[in-house]
Order: C-alpha cells, then sequence, then structure tokens
C-alpha cells in the first residue's frame, strides 16, 4: 500500500545502488529483500499416477 512505500523506497534504493556498484549482496534478512528461491527438477522413478494411487491408498 501506498503507507508502506515510504519504508519500502529507500530500501529499494540503498539495494538499487549495491547491484550497481556491483557490491555483493547479503541474505534477503540482512539486506530487507523478498528471498527467491531456486528451483530443481527432480524425476521421480514412479509416474505421477502411481504415486497418486499410493498415496490414496
Amino acid at each position: 500500500n501506498a503507507a508502506a512505500m515510504r519504508k519500502a523506497v529507500p530500501a529499494m534504493g540503498k539495494l538499487a545502488l549495491k547491484v550497481l556498484k556491483g557490491e555483493q549482496l547479503g541474505t534477503p534478512k540482512e539486506e530487507g529483500y523478498i528471498p527467491r528461491g531456486i528451483r530443481e527438477n527432480y524425476f521421480a522413478p514412479d509416474r505421477g499416477s502411481k504415486r497418486a494411487v499410493d498415496m490414496l491408498v
């Protein structure tokens, strides 16, 4: 919302300056930004339909 922007804009500016200067970013908790999870594909040996039936039984 608009009220939260007063606090968010300076934090975004600080983070943008670090990125532009090529500085190393800290963790999301330290820097105050939203973490992004890295997804990895996983290939199960059984088909999804078989796993679903196994969960139901």
